[in-house]
């Protein structure tokens, strides 16, 4: 009986260290704005930026509380095996991630400022894409992040050269945190 009561003492406090932490992380991220100046920019890349407008609509758009869906955008979906993190979710399904950016819209969420491509690199079978955001929350939190996003070129069909971005993979990381 006394090591049932030991596991849960245990337990209880894991689990509330765990939240006093997550909180702490948050509440941070919140309030303690980023250096932005730590993000490198290649004014190079910047350019190219203007061929991946239609992501950073896709980008405004859910970020502004208008939701995730196939007509959110055009050129632009979400992949099967598409996954989303930020500091208060990790899902793993493109189900879960419709219903997080759904979710995001009952806290009014405002662009401060048009999401800004700072940087495009060619990883191999994908591209990674990395946006500054600068969000208001409800009129009251205020967030500067680095959205980290992965896409693959998906072809139209048939021989057609035209292709349509799939993400694959979105991680908000507050502060710009690299």
């Amino acid at each position: 009986m006394t090591k049932l009561k030991n596991a849960l003492e245990g337990m209880v406090a894991m689990i509330g260290t765990h939240t006093i932490m997550t909180l702490t992380s948050n509440l941070y991220g919140a309030f303690a704005y980023g250096d932005e100046s730590k993000i490198e920019i290649d004014r190079a890349e910047i350019l190219d930026a203007y061929h991946y407008k239609n992501l950073t609509s896709f980008v405004r758009n859910i970020y502004s509380g208008k939701g995730m869906n196939d007509e959110s955008c055009l050129g632009v979906k979400i992949a099967d095996n598409a996954t989303f993190e930020d500091a208060f979710a990790i899902c793993s399904t493109p189900q879960e991630i419709r219903e997080a950016f759904r979710a995001l819209g009952e806290f009014n969420p405002r662009c401060l400022s048009t999401p800004k491509c700072v940087h495009i690199e060619p990883k191999g079978e994908f591209i990674e894409l990395k946006y500054k955001l600068h969000q208001s929350y409800g009129g009251v939190l205020k967030v500067r992040s680095l959205l980290v996003m992965d896409v693959h070129l998906d072809q139209v069909g048939n021989g057609i050269p035209e292709s349509n971005f799939k993400i694959t993979r979105l991680e908000e990381r507050w502060n710009g945190i690299e």
